[in-house]
């Protein structure tokens, strides 16, 4: 799924948890992050409003409504509302856009405030953005190219989607899930996430891969040490993580510490200890959104 495609979803009607709130909420917050509300930093926002692609389907009026949301809550906040944007924008996809959105407002009057910089730090942070994507979309937003870099991270999103297939295709094989019903709920799942965008012949085409007869007798903890490799940083580890998340809850699996396989990916992917519990809270987030969707 598209943004496109997730704007026409969304059309004109605001719903509890839109996540155009969080989008404007994310510009909001960089605005006031160094307490001084400058007329280029607002001409960024109304840019965004008027022809970014989310926000194609909001009227002039419900785009105030969630601006005097956004204000609301950020003036009863202490955080920048940097938690509550995560939760509100599960899906990796969105946390950039509102990260680029972000860096956009804080270059707009020319200088990154000190106090703007920590509000970068915390988004960066808080929405699992990655250290190097968030310096990048940062250094393309001070050469007034942030759509440029956004596009550049989303493009890469893309490239990965196989080996994030590949995981969740070990997890089925490893757990003897290679059923047709099983095939079909893993190519639903995937096709609902919307940081995938695969055609549904390359989605296919991508499972039968990852689930073919000869994985079935390979080496698990080659095959996951291998996908470590080439998924070097960590920022994309944990949102392999995550993805997996979803495809245990999906499975009704809940319990993840008696799920051997998981084992086998935290220490391959060299993830903090913490990292597997918050992947299973993130993706119950992710669910419910694509299903929402």
């Amino acid at each position: 799924m598209t943004s496109s495609e997730l704007s026409r979803k969304l059309g004109g009607a605001l719903r509890p948890g839109d996540l155009r709130r969080y989008l404007i909420e994310a510009m909001l917050g960089a605005m006031s992050a160094d307490g001084v509300i400058d007329r280029r930093e607002i001409a960024v926002l109304e840019r965004h409003l008027a022809e970014h692609e989310l926000f194609a389907e909001l009227s002039p009026a419900q785009a105030r409504v969630l601006i005097d949301l956004g204000r609301d809550a950020l003036a009863l906040a202490d955080d920048g509302r940097v938690n509550a944007i995560a939760r509100g924008l599960p899906a990796r996809i969105h946390r950039l856009a509102a990260f680029a959105m972000a860096c956009e407002v804080c270059v707009a009057d020319g200088h990154v405030h000190n106090r703007e910089l920590d509000y970068l730090r915390a988004m960066d942070s808080g929405l699992c953005i990655g250290g190097r994507d968030a310096h990048e979309i940062l250094v393309g937003a001070r050469l007034g190219q942030a759509g440029r870099a956004l596009e550049f991270k989303v493009a890469r999103l893309r490239q990965i989607a196989p080996l994030v297939i590949d995981v969740l295709g070990l997890h089925h094989v490893m757990e003897d899930r290679l059923s047709d019903r099983h095939r079909q709920g893993l190519f639903s799942l995937i096709d609902s996430l919307i940081d995938f965008d695969l055609d549904d012949e390359d989605l296919s085409n991508e499972i039968a891969r990852a689930v073919a007869p000869a994985r079935r007798e390979g080496n698990y903890v080659d095959d996951i040490r291998h996908i470590a490799d080439l998924l070097s940083d960590p920022s994309d580890r944990y949102w392999c993580a995550v993805y997996l998340a979803t495809s245990y809850l999906n499975c009704r699996v809940t319990d993840w510490e008696l799920v051997p396989f998981l084992g086998l990916v935290e220490r391959a992917f060299a993830l903090p200890s913490d990292s597997i519990e918050r992947a299973f809270e993130h993706a119950s987030r992710l669910l419910q959104s694509s299903r929402r969707a």
